[in-house]
């Protein structure tokens, strides 16, 4: 029998170092064998070299590096003439493969041999300044509040694509570089390009607000550095996206850098030199890879190329912190202020952590007055807010010119109006009024200090990573997070600050923690009343000033502290009884105390608030279960532990200071070396409960606690480095509330489970982007075999918080989900399952109703992804469905997996689950070959062409503002145009968003024309001319119409009221077979995208988007039109069609049929028709609207169904497709030819039958003869026209319509 802890009581094992004795491809694991080597010499110990720098051992000899064999693929790729992409590719692979990934930690060490002074062993070279600096220096743990310590440098500045240390490009040490601390915090993520001012400590290097310009010795090093991470991170891994360097400024959190044409230059300028190539064969004995622009420079001007550089005084916002702040000794120094640790402020005045937003009010209240936005002082004084500028990365922005305080430790609220009656009754402590605008969509925040230093950004995404609440704010789950991390965030959904809208403006839960984390009670090179000190680490969010505070034991020490303390957020800090560094040891203390003595044998420490609140405190024994050092410090082995515990702390043997004594005073706990006991016990041992690790709360409470767990394997997937563990039913807590199941990333584990076997697996708790997983320290045990059930899954979710509950379980389905969204089928294996398809609300109900409201809830719980088990993107192999996906082997929204086990995962914010097995799944909406439509006499469609551009018309001009980037993608996708056109066999057929590039040869209408007439036949096909474009926006609707069948009765008909931003196409046709007409219209009206909008075309948060205004002021301007036009007025029989986008609920469609328009969607199909998809709800933006005559007249209505239901990657484009692919995913038919399904109308339209009864007394006699004769020269619409005497139809009254009258007469 098992014994099981709860998740309060955890292990921690210390990590090994071990010599190696094999020199191992980082890539395959395999023993290298290209002669690189390592003798006893060359691996000598660098432990120590540097201030809190562990060892790090060589792995390649550079005296033995061949060029010709490193470089072989690529040397052959270039003497071959490969396409420049191809000489990338290899060159990536080379660079790429060997790669060791160092620690952060071991960045210091490594720097202190690739940068070391020639003239000076102990030292290294500054980059920026070019001085020589100890390398002592280095500004680790206690030593980063020095601003002329040196750091590490990240040339290619970490927010720009890598801000995580977990990314590989994070310790890429060809790009980082010792600088001088205060010199980088100057750069911060600035680009690189010449610059106006001179840097006051740095004179040879330059900078203005938006690049940074380095010293000219070292400008082709920045060049050939920038070049190498561009060509090294490709976003082929799931560690780094794929980096460029690009031909302008950039944004910051951008992964691009610029300026290309600048660092151009500067590689030409500064070539290669003995220095920079010594650097190079450094880091590949360190690292095993090397930068081909060092090697290779000829490759630089091979594979890249920029115009000129000109001044370019505008660019990006670029200035931010990057480089600022301090570097806080790593994986095992210090944290908190500036980027990577220390104790000091990211600028002068101050830190800001953004934590809540409410970029999306509702209910009432308007985005114009009602949004705001959150800060949070973290820094370790007042912030006054006077010259900080706020802005975003486009347009919006303001600077605050009158004084507003922040304490330290609070919350303010900026927001677009003081005024509680309008912004929902919160305090905001300054309005920016039209100064910025929180997009409902995407956007960003950034807070610039007066210096113009980034302090803090978010850039949410509009809901693909981050929350994208209506009505409720986005906060941020715990200040002590990354708040550029989507999944740190949530929609609040508990507390209610204004009718309907949910936050918590200004009142957020940040803290400070305090910890004690070390305690020299016992120093042996000095005496006790000169060198007893302890350390405190604040785990919070927040300063905490300490003053008023008491030390004390539990008998009679005490000190009262009596002036400002302040503990930085996230920093170590150390209390001495002997402030003077020179005699207490070598102690930094940050307070000195006296009247407390800490007992070599037994004692207590409590830190007692003012109000007489324990902080925290420890008691030590003596020995029996707590260390008991002399001349060593006892170090808690981790903050997250219990440090009342007294075997979660060890005895300092490894980290020296100062006079000799052992400690770590300042830094936190080394652990580099440790013990080699394991901690992971043996099978059935005690171990924590995955329930306990997984909590109740999306964001587990016992992150960085060291846990060993004990379960059984249910799902092992190679592409995700790890596996899912699931408690024994016998260990399970029985709470519906908390999952029994965890993700384990292998990291040091090298043993591959068998699904079904019981393990024990010991490691550290972490998040990794909302998911929980344990991170495995070291090999797992197998303790047998065991057995879990797969718990039953069923749609919608209870509640949003109901999946959670599930994360990392065995589950399975026992009735079908619908395939709802195959968006991202392509791009990354997926699918979106619900039960039934889900329907955009407002395509059902009418915008605002509580109904329409309810259904969107709905919708929110009704999805579950269906994920492939593969990481990255564009797998070459897409699974699904069954025998893979292809042109011909479609899966279709609308199709059903009817049966389906597998683990249930949260990553890239979404619930999915990994099937154990491959599902079943049923292809229920099958494709039709033609549309479903009951035939009349006409058939009339709209169609969506999906940006239709020919180019040039000739071959050339691609690519054009939209569509087709190529001429072969242009040939793919006409060829579909074609073959949708040619299946529907429609008489008339409007067309939208085609190029609005007129009617003349080359133009793309009479080239689709001419395509159709050389499938269908000459003259099958013609098209409404209107002379030239339509309108001066990029595309515009077009009529198509089959001659044989009807005829243009009229000229056509512009509406080009400024209303339209695409003029709508009117024209009446005459049925050949018996002269019969009928008026079609064709209409484009505004799009959704909220680009530009203002007052009321913005965002109402009603479900109808942006420009429903314009839309709706659009249906009245055509309606009006409609009734009002010379030539429009008098047709009986008007059909009004096209892409409205407009849900069939919405403003707009009711203002027609409110007007006496049928919608014959609706009419035909019912309420839950369809031809568009979007976000995997359906609806239909498309609409064919009919007046009361032809209503009469109308056969049937139909949408066929070849685009909104397809696979995205089944349509004409090439791009991130293999040459497999783009024969598999096409194929020259209807299917996926664009993105909304066409509208196919039929009608019986038939001559009247004329009875002759002119005056309609029901009589048919002389008199109404004379009224036809009275009528004789009058013509349709004028005053005495009369319809029923115009017995031929031909629109006047002639002495044929007496004939004909006389002919009734004759034979009634």
């Amino acid at each position: 029998m098992k014994l099981k802890i709860p998740a309060l009581l955890a292990f921690f094992c210390v990590p090994v170092t071990q010599a190696s004795e094999l020199v191992l491809n980082a890539v395959t694991g395999n023993q290298l064998s290209t002669g690189t080597g390592i003798t006893s010499e060359t691996s000598a110990s660098l432990e120590g070299v540097c201030y809190n720098c562990p060892d790090l051992a060589k792995i390649a000899d550079a005296s033995t590096f061949d060029d010709a064999v490193y470089y072989a693929d690529a040397i052959n790729a270039v003497n071959n003439n490969d396409s420049a992409a191809e000489i990338k590719a290899a060159i990536n692979t080379i660079i790429s493969t060997g790669h060791k990934i160092l620690t952060y930690s071991e960045v210091w060490t490594a720097l202190t041999e690739t940068d070391e002074d020639p003239a000076n062993p102990d030292n290294v070279i500054l980059l920026y300044k070019g001085t020589s600096l100890a390398k002592l220096s280095n500004g680790s743990g206690s030593q980063s509040s020095n601003p002329d310590n040196w750091n590490r440098e990240h040339v290619w500045a970490k927010s720009h694509g890598f801000s995580s240390s977990s990314n590989e490009a994070y310790t890429d040490i060809h790009h980082l570089r010792p600088t001088d601390i205060s010199v980088n915090s100057s750069r911060g993520n600035l680009d690189f390009d010449n610059s106006m001012q001179t840097l006051s400590e740095s004179p040879n290097t330059r900078i203005d607000s938006n690049s940074f310009e380095p010293r000219d010795e070292v400008k082709g090093d920045v060049a050939r550095m920038v070049l190498y991470m561009d060509i090294r991170y490709e976003g082929l891994d799931t560690h780094t996206p794929d980096l460029t360097v690009v031909d302008r400024l950039t944004s910051t959190s951008e992964p691009a850098l610029g300026r290309l044409c600048r660092l151009l230059e500067w590689h030409v300028a500064d070539p290669v030199d003995a220095t920079e190539q010594n650097r190079n064969d450094r880091i590949f004995e360190y690292q095993g890879n090397r930068n081909p622009f060092i090697d290779h420079s000829e490759w630089v001007d091979l594979l890249y190329s920029a115009d000129t550089c000109v001044d370019d005084t505008t660019g990006g916002d670029g200035g931010g912190t990057d480089g600022g702040g301090t570097d806080g000794g790593g994986d095992g120094g210090g944290t908190g202020g500036g980027t990577d640790g220390g104790t000091g402020n990211i600028s002068s005045n101050g830190q800001l952590t953004i934590t809540e937003v409410m970029q999306n009010p509702g209910n009432g209240l308007n985005d114009s007055d009602a949004e705001w936005f959150e800060i949070l002082n973290t820094g370790t004084g007042d912030i006054n807010l006077n010259g900080w500028t706020i802005k975003d990365e486009g347009s919006d922005s303001f600077t605050i010119t009158q004084d507003v305080i922040i304490p330290m430790g609070s919350y303010a609220v900026l927001g677009k109006s003081t005024d509680t009656v309008l912004n929902g009754g919160i305090n905001v402590v300054y309005a920016y009024g039209d100064g910025m605008a929180l997009s409902n969509g995407s956007d960003e925040i950034l807070l610039v200090s007066p210096e113009g230093e980034v302090v803090d950004t978010i850039a949410y995404d509009n809901g693909n990573e981050w929350p994208d609440p209506n009505g409720a704010s986005m906060t941020l789950i715990s200040a002590t997070t990354d708040n550029s991390l989507g999944g740190n965030w949530t929609t609040e959904s508990e507390q209610n600050y204004a009718e309907g809208n949910f936050g918590t403006p200004g009142t957020g839960e940040a803290t400070f923690e305090l910890v004690i984390t070390e305690v020299m009670q016992n120093p042996s090179a000095v005496a006790d009343s000169a060198g007893e000190w302890f350390e405190v680490l604040n785990k919070g969010a927040i300063a905490v000033n300490i003053n008023g505070w008491t030390l004390r034991d539990d008998d009679n020490d005490s000190h009262q502290i009596t002036e400002d303390v302040i503990l930085p957020a996230g920093a170590y800090s150390v209390f001495a009884n002997n402030s003077d560094s020179s005699t207490n040891g070598g102690v930094e203390a940050i307070y000195q105390f006296s009247g407390m003595y800490l007992s070599n044998g037994s004692d207590e420490l409590v830190l007692e608030m003012s109000d007489g609140t324990i902080a925290d405190n420890i008691a030590w024994d003596g020995g029996p279960q707590w260390p008991d050092p002399t001349g060593k410090s006892m170090t808690l082995t981790s903050a997250s532990l219990d440090n009342n515990v007294g075997s979660n702390w060890f005895e300092e043997t490894s980290k020296s200071f100062g006079d000799g004594n052992f400690g770590t005073p300042g830094t936190g706990p080394d652990v580099s070396d440790g013990t080699d006991a394991s901690t992971i016990g043996i099978c059935a041992d005690e171990a924590s409960l995955i329930s306990s690790i997984q909590g109740i709360e999306d964001i587990t409470s016992t992150q960085g606690q060291k846990h060993v767990i004990e379960g059984v394997v249910t799902g092992v997937f190679a592409n995700l480095n790890g596996f899912f563990v699931q408690e024994e039913h016998s260990d399970e807590d029985g709470d519906p509330q908390t999952s029994e199941g965890l993700f384990v990333a292998n990291n040091a584990n090298t043993v591959t489970p068998a699904v079904g076997a019981v393990v024990r697996v010991f490691g550290e708790v972490s998040e990794s982007y909302g998911r929980t997983q344990l991170n495995a320290s070291e090999d797992l045990l197998d303790c047998g075999t065991g057995s879990v059930s797969a718990t039953s899954l069923s749609l919608p979710f209870a509640s949003a918080q109901a999946p959670e509950a599930l994360e990392g379980m065995l589950i399975t389905i026992d009735s079908p989900l619908t395939v709802s969204n195959n968006y991202d089928l392509g791009k990354y294996g997926e699918v979106t399952l619900s039960n039934g398809r889900i329907f955009t609300p407002t395509n059902i109900y009418r915008p605002g109703t509580a109904e329409a409201i309810a259904l969107a809830a709905s919708n929110a719980l009704n999805q579950v992804t269906l994920d492939d088990g593969q990481n990255g993107t564009n797998p070459e192999t897409v699974i699904y469905p069954s025998g893979n996906l292809s042109a011909s082997n479609t899966l279709r929204a609308g199709d059903q997996v009817t049966a389906l086990t597998g683990v249930m995962d949260y990553s890239y914010s979404k619930y999915r689950i990994i099937p154990s097995q491959a599902p079943d799944i049923a292809a229920v909406n099958t494709r039709t070959d033609a549309p479903q439509l009951t035939p009349g006499n006409l058939t009339v469609a709209s169609m969506n062409v999906l940006n239709l551009f020919n180019g040039d018309g000739q071959g050339g001009g691609f690519p054009t503002s939209r569509g087709a980037d190529n001429l072969a993608e242009y040939e793919r996708q006409v060829a579909k145009t074609v073959a949708a056109i040619i299946a529907m066999n429609a008489d008339i057929i409007g067309l939208m968003e085609i190029e609005n590039d007129g009617v003349d040869a080359n133009s793309t209408l009479v080239d689709l024309v001419s395509r159709l007439n050389a499938v269908a036949g000459d003259n099958s096909y013609a098209f409404v001319n209107t002379g030239g474009p339509l309108g001066t926006d990029a595309i515009a609707v077009a009529l198509l119409y089959k001659p044989g069948t009807v005829s243009p009765a009229a000229d056509a008909r512009v509406n080009n009221d400024e209303i339209f931003n695409r003029p709508p196409l009117a024209q009446t046709f005459s049925l050949n077979e018996n002269g019969e007409q009928i008026t079609i219209i064709a209409n484009h009206f505004k799009a959704k995208l909220c680009t530009s909008a203002t007052d009321l075309d913005k965002d109402q948060d009603d479900g109808q988007s942006c420009y429903n205004a314009k839309r709706q002021l659009q249906a009245q301007a055509l309606i009006d039109w409609i009734a009002s036009d010379s030539e429009l007025s008098t047709q009986k029989d008007v059909l009004v069609m096209g892409d409205l986008n407009a849900y069939a609920m919405e403003d707009p469609i009711v203002k027609f049929t409110d007007q006496g328009y049928t919608n014959l969607i609706k009419h035909f199909n019912g309420t839950y028709a369809y031809s568009y998809s979007y976000g995997g709800a359906a609806g239909y933006l498309d609409h064919a609207l009919a007046n009361d005559s032809l209503l009469a007249k109308t056969v049937d209505t139909t949408d066929w169904h070849i685009n909104a239901d397809e696979p995205l990657v089944l349509d004409y484009n090439t791009e991130n497709k293999s040459e497999q692919q783009l024969a598999d995913f096409y194929a020259e038919d209807a299917y996926r030819v664009a993105d909304h399904d066409p509208v196919v109308i039929s009608f019986q339209l038939e001559k009247a039958v004329q009875s002759g009864d002119v005056n309609g007394d029901g009589t048919l006699d002389f008199t109404d003869y004379m009224l036809i004769y009275g009528m004789l020269g009058s013509t349709q619409g004028s005053a005495n026209f009369d319809q029923a005497a115009d017995l031929d139809a031909d629109g006047q009254i002639t002495f044929a319509d007496m004939r004909l009258w006389q002919q009734i007469y004759a034979n009634p």
